[in-house]
């Protein structure tokens, strides 16, 4: 952003009172719309993230106002929405800058605008600045993933893949039991990270009834013996031997269970062997 244009947006989503807009001019009020202010009014260091349900019915909106010091120069932002805990978050270079909460599912935006650079409100101006990349996932980006993209720049330029390093929590498991695992790549332009749930590694196993490593860098011990796992990508390959045991730990002792119930009364039940077992009710 190079320039103040009162209420220019970095991006607005969705409708309008004057409907789709297919070319130049401006639709009349917002109706229904997710927006990313490049500034509120025509102050630079205020921005705003704001989602409003108001078409076909109102359904009210929510939003948050924030601070930024990153008029005219280049950033990276990127806005995520987990729907399944109507989470909206706004990061700027890699760092949380707002937050917002909607019980609305993304699909409730009549999202016939779907705009860079202008707004669904007429009155607005237009963006006064410059976009290197945008791109759209199917999934919500992780902290991790953010900074993998905020360090690679436009078009993910990590470099070539100079070295790959599978490097397990523990080598040691017993079965019915989950790790992580980290994958380590080294770049030749961004340095060593950590991909392994980037979904871009390929795991493999020996004897994937023993143990195995699922696409988000989760490590499953399944069955006592022994098995080697391995990642590869790039045409680089690096793997790891775990052992995993019987999971022997005795089950939990349970002497006595209460809970409530809408009339008091007491069970005792005993089976042939001891200890007996009470369970106890008792009114709300």
């Amino acid at each position: 952003m190079t320039a103040v244009n009162s209420w220019s947006r970095i991006l607005d989503f969705g409708s309008t009172t004057g409907g789709e807009v297919s070319g130049p001019g401006g639709g009349g009020t917002g109706l229904d719309y997710l927006f990313y202010s490049a500034m509120n009014g025509t102050d630079p260091t205020l921005r705003r993230i704001d989602f409003t349900n108001h078409d076909p019915t109102d359904q009210g909106g929510v939003g948050q106002d924030f601070g930024t010091s990153l008029f005219n120069q280049d950033f990276h932002f990127v806005i995520t929405w987990d729907e399944a805990s109507g989470m909206i978050r706004v990061y700027e270079n890699g760092l949380l800058a707002a937050t917002t909460t909607t019980d609305d599912p993304m699909s409730d935006i009549n999202d016939v605008n779907v705009w860079l650079g202008r707004s669904n409100w007429a009155q607005d101006g237009n963006l006064q600045g410059e976009y290197d990349e945008f791109r759209v996932y199917n999934k919500v980006l992780s902290v991790q993933d953010i900074q993998r993209n905020r360090i690679a720049g436009p078009d993910n330029n990590f470099g070539g893949l100079l070295a790959l390093n599978l490097v397990p929590t523990t080598n040691s498991m017993v079965t019915n039991t989950v790790d992580t695992v980290q994958v380590l790549a080294n770049f030749s332009n961004v340095g060593t990270q950590d991909v392994a749930a980037a979904g871009c590694v390929m795991y493999s196993s020996t004897d994937s009834n023993i143990v195995y490593i699922t696409d988000d860098g989760l490590l499953h011990a399944v069955g006592a013996g022994s098995a080697t796992v391995m990642a590869s990508l790039g045409g680089l390959t690096d793997s790891e031997l775990i052992e995993v045991t019987q999971d022997c730990s005795s089950p939990a002792r349970m002497d006595s269970i209460w809970w409530r119930s809408p009339s008091r009364s007491r069970w005792n039940w005993a089976p042939p062997k001891k200890p007996a077992i009470t369970l106890c009710f008792q009114p709300g």
